[in-house]
């Protein structure tokens, strides 16, 4: 049987602007809800699956883009681009120390709950996100060229409470056209020789923001970014070549994230209840 993974509810406090950035004592989830998958999600090349999985992407974005308002963070698709919105989550070195160490880690568990909520739609149990390895397809998937969904984004990660503004977002994509490139397989072949992890992050998150440079238009902003499903499929393929990192990086002090000693808040992987060593090797998806 596998072990329940939990998504919880996240309230978050408003403190002033030094506090709520460095503490995470304001960002602790208060309420938890606990699943038992049914069994690993498999996320496949998008180069290579089929009409169908193309259709159960593509349909299950849009189905979680027109869910209801949710008081769980992240309950629909709105809510949970919101989430990526709020840097006191720490995911990004923009953030400083903690959001380089923190961002794969805290992008893996993103991914798993876009699954987790779109799978639980009737119809959609068999959703997967396909990675984009963007090293050897430079282009944009010719299916996904014209799914460019409009994204009314709350500035609340729950709701209640009522948010107090949105953004309307229509996406939009300007490949090539403003700096940034794909990067190139000696690249990622390079990333996977780094020893330990924090060169190894910092390397692949530049790689990272270079597609989004590259992908251009929603993509370029952290605000934003995740409204383009294409974000979904570029974040998949970082998260296969961490998985394969880790491969030939077995535990060590060296080869994990540092976010202090155990039951650190900074290994929450906040606004969700999961820490780091619990998603550090996760069953919930492999890479074919």
């Amino acid at each position: 049987m596998e072990k329940p993974v939990e998504i919880v509810r996240h309230e978050m406090n408003l403190f002033p602007f030094p506090e709520r950035r460095h503490y995470y004592g304001h960002n602790v989830p208060s309420e938890s809800i606990t699943f038992v998958k049914a069994g690993t999600v498999q996320r496949k090349n998008q180069a290579t699956i089929s009409s169908t999985d193309k259709s159960t992407f593509v349909d299950g974005i849009k189905a979680f883009n027109m869910a209801a308002a949710s008081p769980q963070a992240g309950g629909n698709y709105r809510q949970l681009v919101s989430i990526h919105r709020h840097w006191w989550h720490l995911m990004h070195s923009a953030d400083g120390e903690l959001g380089t160490q923190r961002f794969l880690t805290w992008h893996r568990v993103y991914l798993s709950v876009l699954e987790f909520y779109i799978r639980l739609i009737p119809n959609f149990s068999n959703f997967f996100i396909p990675y984009w390895d963007w090293a050897t397809d430079k282009s944009i998937p010719a299916w996904l060229e014209n799914f460019t969904p409009h994204v009314d984004i709350p500035d609340t990660e729950t709701i209640p409470p009522t948010p107090s503004s949105w953004d309307h977002i229509d996406v939009y994509r300007t490949p090539g056209q403003h700096g940034g490139y794909l990067p190139y397989p000696d690249q990622v072949n390079n990333a996977l020789t780094i020893d330990q992890y924090r060169s190894f992050t910092m390397y692949l998150e530049n790689l990272h923001n270079n597609v989004h440079a590259w992908v251009g238009g929603t993509m370029t902003d952290i605000m934003t970014s995740p409204a383009d499903p294409l974000f979904w499929l570029h974040h998949a393929n970082i998260d296969r070549i961490y998985t394969l990192w880790q491969k030939t990086h077995p535990d060590s002090p060296v080869h994990i994230p540092d976010l202090g000693p155990p039951g650190s808040l900074a290994q929450v992987m906040d606004p969700w209840s999961g820490t780091e060593p619990q998603w550090r090797h996760s069953t919930w998806a492999e890479y074919l």
